[in-house]
C-alpha cells in the first residue's frame, strides 16, 4: 500500500481507523488487546452518527467517515477518492492557444485567493469573497465535472486550443481533466459560468 501523508501537517505517522469496535470479544468473553492492532497501523475509534453537507447545504448521501488518523497533529481525514465538491481546496484552469497561455488558479484553502498568470507571468493576485467561491463550486457541481472523461481529443493534433482543469482536494488527491480541440458536451455551459461571471471581471 502506498504511504499516505497527512494533508494537515504532511506527517507520515498515519494510522488506519477502524470503527464500531466494542472492545470485547463476546465468544471468548475478554477484552480485545488493541496494542497488537496499533503495531499493525490500525487505531480503533467508536462509530459516531455522521452526516456531511456540501458547500450549498445539500446533504451528501454517500459520505464516508474519515478513515485515517495522524498521530503527529491529532487529526482525522479521508484518503478515498470519491469526495464531495465541498472538499475541493484548489482549482486550476489552463487555456492555451498557439499564441498565448492563460492560467487561472483559485486557492480556496484558508483565505481564498485568485491568481491570473499569462504566458507564465503573474498578472494578478487578489483575495476573493465567498460569493466567488460559491459560484465556482456551483459550476463544478452543476456540470458534473467529476464525470468528465480524463482527456478529450488528441495531443498530437493541436490546431486551436488546449485546456487543463485540475481539481485538488483537501486530502491531496487530484482529479485532472484535459482536452485538445475537443471538449465535454457541457463545456460551453461550464466555461460560461466560470468566465462570464468572474474571470473576465477579475482579469
Amino acid at each position: 500500500m502506498a504511504e499516505i501523508n497527512c494533508p494537515y501537517c504532511n506527517g507520515r505517522n498515519v494510522l488506519k481507523i477502524s470503527y464500531a469496535y466494542r472492545g470485547v470479544n463476546k465468544k471468548k468473553n475478554k477484552k480485545i488487546d488493541y496494542s497488537k492492532y496499533l503495531k499493525e497501523g490500525t487505531i480503533f475509534m467508536p462509530k459516531v452518527r455522521f452526516e456531511k453537507y456540501d458547500f450549498d447545504g445539500e446533504k451528501i448521501k454517500y459520505a464516508k467517515l474519515d478513515n485515517r488518523y495522524c498521530v503527529d497533529c491529532d487529526k482525522k481525514f479521508c484518503s478515498i477518492r470519491n469526495l464531495a465538491t465541498v472538499d475541493i481546496r484548489k482549482v486550476t484552469l489552463v487555456i492555451e492557444t498557439k499564441t498565448s497561455r492563460k492560467k487561472y488558479i483559485f486557492d480556496l484553502y484558508n483565505e481564498p485567493t485568485y491568481f491570473f498568470i499569462k504566458n507564465y507571468i503573474l498578472v494578478k493576485e487578489e483575495m476573493i469573497d465567498d460569493s466567488v467561491v460559491y459560484e465556482l463550486l456551483s459550476a463544478i457541481k452543476n456540470n458534473k465535472v467529476n464525470l468528465w472523461a480524463g482527456h478529450y481529443g488528441n495531443w498530437k493534433n493541436f490546431n486551436n486550443i488546449k485546456w487543463i482543469l485540475k481539481l485538488e482536494y483537501y486530502n491531496g488527491i487530484t482529479d485532472c481533466k484535459s482536452g485538445c480541440d475537443s471538449f465535454p458536451d457541457n463545456w460551453d455551459v461550464f466555461i460560461g459560468m466560470i468566465l462570464k461571471k468572474f474571470i473576465i471581471k477579475l482579469d
